[in-house]
């Protein structure tokens, strides 16, 4: 079990978040409260996730020690709180997106298991099945936005676990179209 704790402030706010990874979602605790998060990735400037089965795109800046989160038209900085176990260190993991996965990057110790729209568009073709055996980089869907065919691919081999959309649905910049396992 892996877990991350986090502090939220700004304006008069503070919020205390305590995030445990359970296989291939979040439990997270913020202030006292539990949410079940999941299908959390980054692109560049947004954070995507699924809170108690409702997509919700939060804008998201910065990097290392210095990230500021946009959350009901107030800015806050995202803190790591101290690991008990760590002497006092804080791990700066960088929060810097791989282009080269399309812009995507799992939350930290999340795995790469999430396809997502990278921009609005029309699902023109899905390409493979539930339950169905992909390899790195093999094409998944095909997405049209601005005129433009987008082949989105697999981020790692898997199975296809779950497919969310069909052809000829309209998909919003950051929606869930696939998940891996």
């Amino acid at each position: 079990m892996q877990e991350y704790r986090y502090q939220i402030s700004g304006s008069d706010k503070r919020l205390s978040i305590r995030l445990v990874k359970e296989n291939e979602t979040y439990r997270a605790t913020i202030n006292g409260r539990e949410y079940l998060i999941s299908d959390a990735y980054l692109t560049e400037g947004q954070l995507y996730l699924t809170i108690d089965g409702r997509q919700k795109t939060i804008p998201i800046a910065g990097t290392g020690r210095a990230i500021f989160v946009a959350l009901d038209g107030w800015t806050y900085q995202l803190e790591k709180v101290e690991d008990p176990g760590s002497g006092g260190r804080r791990s700066d993991r960088a929060d810097r997106v791989d282009h080269r996965s399309g812009g995507r990057r799992p939350v930290e110790g999340a795995a790469s298991s999430i396809v997502g729209a990278n921009m609005p568009g029309i699902v023109r073709a899905v390409l493979v099945a539930e339950g169905e055996a992909v390899h790195k980089n093999q094409p998944l869907i095909l997405l049209e936005a601005m005129k433009m065919e987008l082949r989105l691919t697999a981020p790692h081999d898997g199975v296809v676990q779950i497919i969310r959309v069909q052809a000829g649905q309209l998909v919003q910049q950051g929606e869930v179209l696939i998940r891996l396992a």
